[in-house]
């Protein structure tokens, strides 16, 4: 349990009676889904977890991370936030992508770790070899 130290006045406050926020039983998981898009060459997808239902309430932000690359040190960047749901849409250039969420509690000040990563499909590989014959 964590305690939460403060002076009022003169005296000391301790405040250790506080309830926990309600941590859910799995990790939320994020999935992918392709939408198509107006703009050439611009992919928009749609990102969604499975955070309970139940346990949704306007305290909870579901943020939703993007990087392209896994290599040590991986850099995250915050690309969406969402409040009473659990999906948001993404534009992103054809390549690599990778995703991951995290549920962050507005009362806490705290935020979960990350779920699994998702990632888009790899562009197709260069062929190579190409041969002529007669």
């Amino acid at each position: 349990m964590k305690l939460i130290l403060g002076s009022l006045l003169a005296g000391t406050v301790l405040a250790a009676s506080l309830p926990k926020p309600p941590i859910p039983k799995r990790l939320p998981t994020v999935r992918t889904q392709s939408v198509r898009s107006v703009v050439p060459n611009v992919v928009v997808l749609k990102l969604s977890c499975d955070y309970p239902a139940e346990l949704l309430t306007e305290d909870v932000v579901i943020r939703f991370y993007h990087a392209t690359n896994l290599a040590p040190p991986v850099t995250w960047t915050l690309e969406s936030s969402v409040t009473n749901g659990t999906s948001t849409t993404v534009t992103v250039l054809p390549g690599q992508h990778y995703f991951t969420c995290t549920s962050y509690s507005v009362f806490w000040g705290s935020e979960s770790p990350f779920s699994e990563a998702v990632s888009t499909p790899a562009l197709p590989v260069r062929p190579s070899g190409l041969t002529i014959s007669r």
